[in-house]
């Protein structure tokens, strides 16, 4: 009987220390960094199947850091403004006419990081080859269709 207890014990221990390492190893990487790492496993995985030339490698990163410059500022005024916003949804006394400008503010940023991927993704089009292009597109399919997949059935 002590045995059983015993290993409940020590189960039940074991289950709760991998639950908080979970937790911490979740914590620990934000949304926005997961999401950020798995851009950058794509594109690093496409570049391969690319097969780019290394001039084309190098105009791919400049190109890169010129958006990411450009975009940075965008992105952290753009989570600023919505955190503002999210403060104003819990307050019940909330000026409504701030709560309307800073709406109008985000979608005008919004619309701003959009137009600044668009460019992004035309200055991309631009060194690469009419088959990478058309490999490229291949690959974004793939992807949608993988994404679009329920998680049980990528496995079978």
């Amino acid at each position: 009987m002590k045995t059983i207890n015993l290993t409940a014990a020590l189960l039940f221990s074991l289950g709760s220390i991998v639950t908080i390492n979970a937790q911490t190893t979740k914590e620990a990487m934000a949304p926005s960094d997961k999401k950020e790492e798995m851009h950058k496993k794509h594109h690093e995985e496409m570049m391969k199947e690319l097969n780019l030339t290394e001039k084309q490698k190098e105009e791919m990163q400049e190109v890169r850091k010129m958006h990411k410059e450009d975009i940075e500022p965008i992105k952290n005024e753009l989570k600023e403004k919505e955190a503002r916003l999210q403060e104003l949804k819990e307050d019940e006394n909330a000026n409504i006419d701030e709560a309307n400008a800073l709406i109008d503010e985000i979608y005008t940023l919004k619309a701003q990081k959009e137009k600044l991927k668009f460019v992004h993704h035309q200055q991309m089009n631009k060194i690469l080859t009419a088959e990478q292009r058309v490999k490229m597109k291949e690959l974004h399919a793939e992807k949608r269709v993988a994404k679009d997949k329920p998680a049980h059935m990528e496995k079978h």
